[in-house]
């Protein structure tokens, strides 16, 4: 996968392509809830996350601390490569990571003086509405986000932002679409 295509319209553009980042702490934390990952002499357990939890759930707030564990060598970082995260939570990162860093470099190069990478509410709205949909499954299938996206598109429960180039008018027209196969 490469994480930067020339814009198909534009010769002078690029797009820049990344997973959800939020999804993908979601994929990290999970797996290291699952099993315990590492090489011969020390392991990355998920049990720390769940001593924190425990002492963090009844709190109505929580502080930030210092990293629970750190990799104490290279020799060390380069056995728990191997088994650190699934090859597709990995390659999603490692995608997302490169996007990031292009496009600020790209945008600070084009005269943009303060890049704001945390701003994707548009797209969080959109992932919300389609996992409120499929009942709050963070985990649902192809099939159930597409039949989510359809009812999106037919109901009109996103609309532009009334500040956006993308004038309400020509956002009905959504509304006759749906996706291929799926209706």
């Amino acid at each position: 996968m490469r994480h930067k295509v020339q814009h198909p319209n534009d010769k002078n553009r690029f797009l820049f392509l990344s997973f959800d980042p939020c999804h993908i702490i979601k994929n990290i934390r999970s797996q290291f809830l699952e099993k315990e990952m590492g090489g011969k002499e020390s392991y990355i357990t998920g049990n720390y996350v769940k001593k924190v939890y425990e002492l963090q759930k009844d709190q109505t707030g929580w502080k930030l601390s210092s990293p629970l564990i750190w990799k104490k060598s290279k020799k060390e970082s380069e056995e728990c490569e191997k088994d650190f995260l699934t090859p597709e939570t990995y390659s999603a990162l490692l995608l997302t990571s490169l996007s990031t860093v292009a496009c600020v470099k790209y945008l600070l190069e084009n005269g943009f003086h303060y890049v704001l990478t945390r701003r994707r509410d548009p797209v969080e709205s959109l992932f919300s509405a389609v996992r409120q949909m499929n009942g709050g499954n963070d985990g649902s299938d192809a099939k159930a986000s597409t039949v989510a996206i359809n009812k999106i598109l037919r109901t009109g429960l996103l609309l532009p932002h009334h500040s956006s180039n993308v004038p309400v008018s020509s956002f009905e027209t959504f509304h006759n679409l749906a996706l291929p196969g799926f209706t």
